[in-house]
C-alpha cells in the first residue's frame, strides 16, 4: 500500500495518540487476568514493548492466569516489569497487597468448544472472577476494564446493531452459559460504578484474530484460516435465510 501525505497524516497522529495514552501508565501497576490467552499474549508483549522503549518511569504488570508461561517464555518477560501469578479465577482474587492503579478482568472460557464442555467453570471466571477484580478495584481506588463479548446481543434483528440493543439471550440453550455470564458480569460493572463509585466500563470484543491464535483453535475465524491454509473445503453452516453475521 503506497501511503498519500493524509493517510501518513493521521498514522502520524495514531502514533502521537497511543504515546500520550502510553505516558499515562509510567510508574503504575496493573493487575490483568487472562494474560496466558490470544489477546492476553498481545498484552504482556506490548507491555514488555512499552518499558524498553517508550516509557521514562516502567509499568508493573501482575500477569494473573491459570497456566504460568513455560521458562523461555518467563525469560523472555523477565525484565520487563513484568510479574506471573498463577491462579484459578473461578476462585476468589483476594487480597492483593501491592497497590493498584488499573484492573482489566479479560479471563474466560470464549471457545464454544470449551465452555459447552466446562459450563459452571465458564459462569464463575465471568462471576467470580469479575466480582473480585471489582473488589481489587474497589480496595485500591483503581480504574477498571472488563472484556465483554458480542454474544451479549446474541443474534441481532436489527443491522447494523446500534449500542441501544439490549440483545435476546435465550436461557437454556449450550451457549447460554457463556452469553448470559459476559451479561451479568456487565451488570456487576454497572453496579460497582454507580453504587460504589469504581471508575469502571465494559468493552465488548468481536471476533478477535491474528498471528498468534492457535490453529486448533475452534472458533470460525481460526477455521477459516485452518482450512485455506491446508487448501481445504470451508464449512459453512447454513439455513434459508438471510446471513446475519460478516467477518
Amino acid at each position: 500500500m503506497t501511503l498519500t501525505s493524509n493517510s501518513s497524516f493521521y498514522d502520524l497522529k495514531a502514533v502521537s495518540d497511543m504515546l500520550y495514552e502510553s505516558s499515562q501508565l509510567e510508574g503504575k501497576t496493573l493487575l490483568w487476568t487472562g494474560t496466558g490467552g490470544f489477546l492476553g499474549q498481545w498484552v504482556l508483549r506490548f507491555i514488555k514493548y512499552l518499558n524498553k522503549d517508550i516509557l521514562a518511569t516502567p509499568c508493573k504488570l501482575l500477569a494473573y492466569d491459570m497456566v504460568i508461561p513455560k521458562k523461555d517464555e518467563l525469560d523472555e518477560f523477565s525484565q520487563s516489569g513484568i510479574h506471573f501469578r498463577s491462579h484459578d479465577l473461578t476462585k476468589k482474587l483476594w487480597p492483593v497487597h501491592e497497590k493498584i492503579d488499573y484492573v482489566v478482568h479479560m479471563a474466560g472460557i470464549a471457545s464454544p468448544t470449551h465452555y459447552k464442555l466446562r459450563p459452571l467453570e465458564t459462569i464463575d471466571v465471568s462471576l467470580e472472577g469479575t466480582r473480585s477484580a471489582l473488589e481489587i478495584a474497589r480496595h485500591h481506588s483503581a480504574k477498571f476494564l472488563f472484556t465483554s463479548s458480542s454474544e451479549v446481543y446474541q443474534t441481532p434483528n436489527i443491522f447494523p446493531t446500534p449500542e441501544t440493543y439490549i440483545g435476546a439471550i435465550p436461557p437454556n440453550t449450550e451457549r447460554s452459559c457463556y452469553d448470559i455470564s459476559k451479561l451479568m458480569a456487565e451488570n456487576f460493572v454497572y453496579i460497582y460504578s454507580n453504587n460504589y463509585g469504581v471508575d469502571a466500563c465494559n468493552v465488548r470484543i468481536f471476533n478477535s484474530f491474528g498471528v498468534g491464535i492457535k490453529e486448533a483453535d475452534s472458533r470460525i475465524l481460526p477455521r477459516i484460516a485452518s482450512a485455506s491454509k491446508s487448501r481445504n473445503r470451508i464449512q459453512i453452516y447454513k439455513t434459508n435465510i438471510l446471513p446475519t453475521r460478516t467477518y
